[in-house]
């Protein structure tokens, strides 16, 4: 199948970034006014580990945001991380981030009214740092509790452990037919589920089998037949959004997440249906880690309204992550608690693992 042009755009910033004690005191300043205790965490840290040494060095952070709106919380997110993972870059919209030009930072635009298409931050981020040992994604709107994360599961996929189905599975030949040409696709049938729901998504899909099942790379290949004998069946692909806001690639199968991901971005496969597709490959050569973590729907309205009662229930059983969480409210919080909670508990919180 003859290539495309890739789908999204990147543009690499500075990627030196060492943990530094005044700029952080800050940064602090700045987003907690007033507030003694994120600074005194911060000083307790700093006495704790006089020499900044982080705790996992080589493993890169990526948090993504899909909403140029978000962006402005980055902020917030740097001061959480930043002493654990010193490799950070951020990814979201062809706009000016609201950092300073020493912060890494890479670009996608949108391409369909689906735009999700932040896997290829990774990609991306797998050129930047060559030689880390795994790439770490989180989305701009969870929290990711990185001490209740088992390390030792270095070398393997990591995705979020779902009590329903992990990897549903959608059967492309249900709706579309195999054998059509990419012309007659447009004849597929409506699905009754998303998000195969619009005909281009359909068709980006088969387009996007077709090109792993002729493709003379044996990886691509290989993921081909692997989907075949996990899903049950030829040209069905994987869905599941609770397990793609937070997940972890380790460095040893870095070549086989690039060619994968270029390949589904080439035809402009949403997140949602590329990553959990792409982690059914990986896993035959790393094996899985399934983090246990919340990403509930249900809970949405808890966690807009008073997020820190359903985030203290996460911790009290040692779950690694937290999705939603919106931090825009903390930057336009007006006396309900959101900037009182993130600073006041928070950051002394992160700051204390």
């Amino acid at each position: 199948m003859k290539s495309t042009a890739m789908p999204y755009k990147f543009k690499q910033t500075n990627v030196k970034y060492e943990f530094n004690y005044p700029k952080m005191q800050k940064r602090i300043m700045k987003a907690c006014p007033g507030k003694k205790k994120p600074l005194d965490a911060l000083k307790k840290m700093k006495e704790n580990s006089p020499k900044d040494n982080a705790k996992h060095d080589n493993i890169v952070l990526i948090i993504a945001s899909f909403h140029v709106q978000y962006q402005d919380v980055f902020q917030l997110h740097e001061l959480l991380y930043r002493a654990t993972f010193p490799k950070i870059i951020y990814c979201g919209h062809q706009k000016k981030p609201t950092l300073s030009r020493e912060f890494s930072f890479v670009f996608f635009r949108d391409v369909t009214a689906d735009h999700e298409l932040f896997y290829t931050c990774v990609t991306e981020a797998m050129e930047v740092y060559s030689k880390a040992d795994g790439y770490l994604l989180i989305s701009d709107d969870a929290l990711f509790f990185h001490w209740n994360v088992n390390f030792s599961n270095v070398h393997k996929v990591w995705y979020r452990k779902a009590t329903d189905s992990v990897m549903a599975t959608y059967d492309l030949n249900t709706h579309c037919h195999s054998e059509w040409s990419l012309e007659e696709l447009s004849n597929c049938k409506k699905p009754e589920w998303t998000p195969i729901t619009r005909k281009h998504v359909q068709k980006n899909a088969l387009r996007a089998m077709y090109e792993l099942k002729q493709s003379n790379v044996p990886v691509l290949n290989e993921c081909f037949d692997i989907l075949g004998r996990k899903n049950g069946g030829t040209f069905r692909i994987n869905y599941q959004w609770r397990i793609a806001d937070v997940f972890y690639i380790p460095s040893i199968v870095r070549r086989e997440f690039q060619l994968l991901s270029r390949v589904f971005a080439r035809n402009s496969l949403i997140h949602a249906l590329a990553f959990p597709t792409i982690a059914q490959c990986l896993s035959e050569y790393s094996g899985t880690y399934l983090l246990p973590g919340l990403n509930d729907l249900k809970s949405r309205a808890e966690l807009g309204r008073a997020p820190w009662n359903i985030i203290r229930k996460v911790l009290k059983s040692n779950q690694t992550h937290v999705h939603p969480y919106k931090m825009s409210s903390v930057l336009s919080d007006s006396s309900n608690g959101y900037k009182d909670y993130f600073c006041d508990e928070l950051i002394p919180l992160f700051y204390s693992h």
